[in-house]
């Protein structure tokens, strides 16, 4: 079907089209009128048909709020009441993509299948799920946290996200990977680790719980995203007719702050877990970090992508070649190369099986290549396989 600027399709009035020629196909932006709901259709000839809703969830403190609500609200709904939907869709579906995920300020929620109705299936119980989820007591207890006696019968603290983020923060490079993005936004909610850090795990309440389920989940603060052959008119109908039409819009502030700019690079040093008896020497990570730019300038956010590969894809690269060579370390740390998970962007340099005492060298040396490579440009060989395996 024919669509045009203006058209209501669905309960969503359209308001942009564009031809995507890289996929094949034609971009629909929509919004939903009565709830506020934004959808986007990457329509196609392609019978791999994909939705997925999507929340901007920033957090405010290290409760891990936002990813004991992706658990829970995948564990019983208004109308599928069973324990764990969730499973019984991976047990029972042909479904070709089935997953949620947490991001620093996001919450995900896709699913893809090549058979219709299995996709509707899917996104009827993805739909119920987030919109409508029980959210009783008990899950909350069971995905976030609670007080159970151990063998001792002494009080401790368990659940599925709290025993997840602490083995998360029991790990060096899980450790390396969080702090060097979230210590350039000390002003911004990407401070916090929307994971969840273990010991403010345990202060979250389930009225808090439950309070920001109502504002993060509301249709108002939700992306649709739609891809595939299945016509935009009897997804979004679908989405209307089931979930949306109870809902109307509602004012959500979950905007992301810039992070202003320091006056002078700073310095963080943090301690990671080490087994018993086991040397601190030779153990650490250095890192350089920067903000290097705005996920919404997509030339920039390419650019820094085939940056990235010319600088660090391979053994040959320069920037891995220097920093592998130098002897200040083992090995390039993997947090090295361009970070796209936040609205800000983070470009990393780093070694691993270092010393706290080569911090200085390290960032001579990293400056150092930098600056030649600034001066005498990139090689030429590397600049076309680069965008030859980006394009890829």
């Amino acid at each position: 079907m024919d669509h045009k600027i203006g058209d209501l399709v669905g309960g969503f009035r359209l308001s942009r089209i564009n031809d995507i020629k890289e996929y094949a196909s034609k971009g629909l932006l929509l919004e939903h009128e009565a709830s506020g709901c934004n959808a986007y259709h990457l329509s196609n000839d392609d019978k791999e048909n994909l939705f997925a809703f999507v929340f901007r969830t920033p957090p405010s403190d290290n409760t891990g709020a936002a990813h004991i609500l992706e658990h829970s609200v995948l564990s019983g709904s208004r109308g599928f009441g069973v324990k764990d939907p969730f499973i019984a869709l991976m047990k029972g579906s042909v479904n070709t993509f089935l997953n949620a995920m947490t991001y620093p300020d996001k919450t995900v929620f896709p699913a893809a299948s090549t058979v219709p109705k299995d996709y509707f299936n899917l996104l009827r119980v993805y739909g119920d799920s987030v919109f409508f989820p029980l959210l009783k007591k008990e899950i909350f207890h069971q995905e976030g946290r609670r007080f159970v006696l151990n063998d001792s019968g002494e009080l401790e603290v368990d659940g599925v996200v709290f025993n997840e983020m602490k083995g998360n923060y029991s790990n060096h490079e899980s450790i390396v990977g969080e702090w060097s993005y979230r210590s350039l936004f000390p002003e911004s909610p990407y401070r916090f680790d929307s994971g969840g850090e273990p010991q403010a795990i345990v202060d979250l309440t389930y009225q808090d719980f439950l309070n920001l389920h109502a504002l993060w989940y509301h249709p108002s603060n939700c992306q649709i995203f739609l891809y595939g052959n299945i016509p935009t008119e009897k997804s979004l109908g679908f989405i209307e007719e089931n979930f949306l039409s109870e809902f109307t819009r509602k004012e959500i502030d979950t905007s992301i702050p810039f992070q202003p700019p320091f006056s002078s690079p700073m310095e963080l040093v943090l301690s990671s877990p080490l087994a018993k008896d086991d040397s601190p020497d030779g153990k650490a990570t250095v890192t350089l970090n920067w903000i290097v730019g705005n996920i919404d300038d997509a030339y920039r956010v390419l650019c820094l992508e085939v940056l990235s590969e010319i600088l660090l894809g391979n053994s040959g690269s320069p920037m891995q070649k220097a920093i592998v060579e130098s002897g200040l370390g083992e090995d390039l740390s993997p947090v090295s190369g361009l970070d796209t998970d936040t609205r800000e962007l983070v470009f990393s340099f780093g070694i691993r099986g270092s010393d706290p005492e080569r911090i200085k060298p390290f960032e001579e040396l990293v400056m150092g290549e930098l600056r030649k490579l600034a001066e005498e440009g990139l090689p030429s060989d590397a600049i076309s396989g680069a965008l030859r395996r980006v394009e890829f």
